[in-house]
């Protein structure tokens, strides 16, 4: 079995050009190559990469979302939510995910594509406080956003 393929990618013109993440400080992308992607929703993969992971990663990437960055998060057991982040918008091929606080708005955009997914993040600051803490947040971010859709991929390719 072949390794999925993770790596960074510039985030899709057309996506960073819309609504209130138009002036957006920061903008990743990075896209999962794998045959099995369509197997799962973009919903499912947004799901499966926050709360498949397990319960430290899951408690350490709470604990950073509220109490780091002050996000706003919702509901851990609605559907309408996954892992706290609000479903903004959602459909066959998309599913957008958003959170603010005082400092930051944030939003994930989990895009299928004809050979993957494409995991953009955006990130407006809203003060000096967000902007300096989003370079410590940011290295982290990427790190497990990758390995996260490289675990997912691969148990994907399993079943």
């Amino acid at each position: 079995m072949a390794t999925p393929l993770v790596r960074r990618v510039d985030a899709p013109p057309a996506a960073l050009a819309t609504g209130r993440f138009a002036d957006a400080g920061y903008a990743w992308a990075c896209e999962c190559l794998t045959q099995k992607a369509i197997s799962l929703t973009p919903e499912q993969w947004a799901r499966a990469v926050f709360e498949g992971s397990g319960l430290p990663l899951r408690a350490f990437m709470l604990f950073g979302w509220k109490v780091g960055l002050g996000l706003k998060m919702g509901s851990l057991k609605k559907t309408s939510h996954v892992l706290g982040w609000p479903i903004v918008d959602s459909d066959r091929g998309s599913v957008t995910l958003e959170a603010s606080s005082r400092i930051v708005d944030t939003q994930n955009v989990i895009v299928m594509g004809d050979a993957g997914i494409t995991w953009i993040t955006r990130v407006r600051f809203t003060n000096i406080v967000g902007r300096a803490l989003w370079v410590f947040a940011a290295p982290i971010h990427q790190y497990l956003i990758c390995r996260a859709l490289k675990r997912v991929a691969r148990s994907a390719a399993e079943s």
